[in-house]
């Protein structure tokens, strides 16, 4: 009775431990074959030759319209300067600018404005930090072989990008 009993307790919890969960790279996997299955002449004949490494595609907040405003802002600061800034970079490097008068000049009129352009760049640190990045999906690259109308097998080299529900929307 105890052997049973041990039995019962012990083979319920070997089938939980033997459930794999599926992990992204599965999915990613599957997402792809489908596509193949779909678009391949003989998907019968396909192999799979080299799955790349799989990266995750994530938004950024250098792509929000609201750093774009920031980043114009800053164009903005620095627009009336541009010919200042051209040649305090042109002369930086062949005179002294402690010594040099003209160096001088630069500093007095770029000073304030690359103040300005700071603190800018401060406000786009602060919202950078409050920034929540999503998911925009996945990127893998997939060698794979297969029959073309022909019945020849071509090798296939791929890279595909997958939206967050696995689904292909793009292949290069």
């Amino acid at each position: 009775k105890k052997i049973l009993i041990i039995i019962f307790l012990i083979l319920p919890i070997t089938l939980l431990a033997q459930q794999k969960t599926v992990s992204t790279l599965d999915k990613v996997k599957a997402g792809v074959k489908k596509y193949l299955y779909l678009s391949m002449k003989d998907y019968n004949s396909y192999q799979s030759v080299q799955w790349g490494k799989l990266e995750v595609v994530y938004s950024s907040y250098f792509s929000t319209d609201e750093c774009a405003l920031l980043l114009k802002k800053i164009d903005s600061i620095k627009a009336p300067h541009k010919e200042t800034y051209f040649r305090w970079n042109m002369r930086k490097d062949l005179q002294d600018v402690k010594t040099d008068s003209l160096l001088q000049a630069f500093l007095k009129i770029l000073t304030p404005v690359d103040k300005e352009v700071r603190l800018v760049l401060d406000q786009i640190d602060r919202e950078k930090l409050k920034f929540k990045k999503q998911l925009l999906g996945y990127v893998i690259f997939h060698s794979y072989r297969g029959k073309n109308s022909y019945g020849a097998y071509t090798l296939g080299s791929d890279t595909f990008t997958l939206n967050p529900n696995f689904k292909v929307v793009n292949t290069a």
